[in-house]
């Protein structure tokens, strides 16, 4: 672990929505996105792009894009 890891703000979530997430209808992959996108809402005003999202994980851009959409019509 490096300063920079250290000095980066944490994600703070609910335990309910790790303990139910899948009575959500979320899988894991949504569960992922799903965080990021409450870290850069809590981090910048403006919506995260595709390849934000998809740093460090192994889902294609448009898996990310069919999470995303899975979240607007929820």
């Amino acid at each position: 672990m490096d300063k920079y890891q250290l000095k980066a703000r944490p994600v703070v979530i609910r335990r309910e929505l790790l303990d139910h997430y899948s009575d959500l209808g979320l899988d894991e992959q949504d569960l992922v996105i799903l965080l990021k996108l409450i870290y850069a809402s809590e981090t910048s005003n403006k919506q995260p792009s595709i390849e934000l999202l998809q740093k460090g994980s192994t889902m294609q851009p448009r898996d990310i894009t069919m999470v995303i959409q899975k979240f607007d019509t929820t």
